[in-house]
Formats: C-alpha cells, structure tokens, sequence
C-alpha cells in the first residue's frame, strides 16, 4: 500500500501531501514564536521600487476567477494548502478508482488534469465555508468595518480593476477583501495603506490613507 502510494502517477498526490504536513509544521512553529506564516506570499514587493517595470493590472475576468475559486476569501498560503489536500484526497481516489475499473487509462495524462480540476472545484465549494470556520462568520462587507486601514497585498487597484488587501478587524483577525478606489483617477500599488470607505460587494471601496491628517 505504501509504494502504490508514490509509485507513478500518485508521486505527485504524495508530494502534495508532504508540502501540506511541511507547511502544518511551519505554522506550528510560527504560532510558537506568536506569529503566522499562512501571509507569507500576500505581501508583494512595492513595484514603484521598480521604475522600469510596467504596472500589473489585473483584467476583470482574472479578477472574477480569484474570487470564484475562493482566492479573495482567505490568504494565499492557506488557498495553496487546500488546494494542495483537495488534490490528493481527488487524486488517490480517481486513481483508485481507475486502477480497479479502467486501468487502460490509468496514465498521467487523464488522471493529473482530472484532479486538478475537482480540487479546484472544491476550493471554490468549500473556500467560504472555510473561511467562515476559521476567521468567524462575519460578513467581510460588515458597514462595521468603514474606516478600518487596509494595505494593497497584491495587483494594482484602479477603478473597474479590484486589488487583493488586507486589514485587521476588531476581533484581532486578518480578513482578505477586494479593494478598488472610489476615485477614479486614484490607484493603489502593493504596499499602500488606504481606508475602508463603503462595501460595494464583491469589493470594497476605498481612498487613500492621508497620514497628515493624523
């Protein structure tokens, strides 16, 4: 049972589950020293340190596949670590499942693309659910949350052109939300701090954060 486990195909269902356990022992560890590592990809380099590169704009159809897979709900590691157990959980299983019933087509052609598809799927299933277990069941476009400080994680944010951030709500808990600027000649790089002004889901509407007004 042991070497059908990471004999062909299943090698990459089993290195999916090692990075899964590699990654559960980091956050242990993590949480020892009182912090998290689950944000660990969410903060992006500012690309204004990068004058020769063009600005990263995400179109809108990128944008509503992040949010349907479930990849605005909660952070980045933490998508990748459900990700990674819903594809071996689907894979051992179709590969099983092949294995008794068809195995003329027990290859990695059929099997690796038929997994990645249910693990999405259940990624954005079970995402929000997730989300909602762990983080609490507040909605992310609580009025409560108007006035709270955000930083742009990742993408530029410009009107029409939502941005991954996050912010810090009162419960002392990271949320991951869409940000687009409520003005429309303003835009937010990675690294920009900006103030929650209203919910428009699925995004929030912010402005910049003026630090003068301090």
């Amino acid at each position: 049972m042991a070497t059908w486990l990471i004999s062909g195909v299943n090698i990459w269902f089993g290195a999916a589950v090692a990075v899964v356990i590699t990654v559960f022992l980091l956050e242990i560890g993590f949480m020892i020293i009182g912090k998290s590592g689950m944000g660990v990809f969410d903060t992006m380099p500012d690309q204004r340190t990068y004058p020769y590169s063009a600005p990263c704009r995400l179109p809108s159809y990128v944008t509503h596949v992040i949010k349907w897979v479930g990849l605005d709900a909660m952070p980045n590691m933490q998508w990748l670590s459900l990700f990674l157990t819903l594809f071996a959980i689907a894979g051992y299983s179709v590969s099983l499942l092949v294995t008794k019933l068809l195995p003329a087509i027990h290859t990695s052609s059929f099997i690796l693309p038929l997994a990645t598809t249910l693990a999405v799927i259940g990624c954005s299933l079970c995402g929000q659910s997730l989300t909602t277990l762990l983080h609490g069941s507040h909605s992310r476009f609580s009025k409560a949350y108007c006035g709270c400080a955000a930083q742009i994680t990742v993408g530029e944010a410009r009107v029409g052109n939502p941005a991954e951030g996050r912010f810090t709500d009162g419960e002392h808990q990271t949320r991951y939300i869409l940000i687009e600027p409520e003005n429309a000649q303003c835009a937010f790089s990675p690294g920009d701090t900006v103030i929650l002004v209203r919910p428009s889901p699925p995004y929030w509407l912010a402005k910049r954060y003026d630090h003068r007004a301090v």
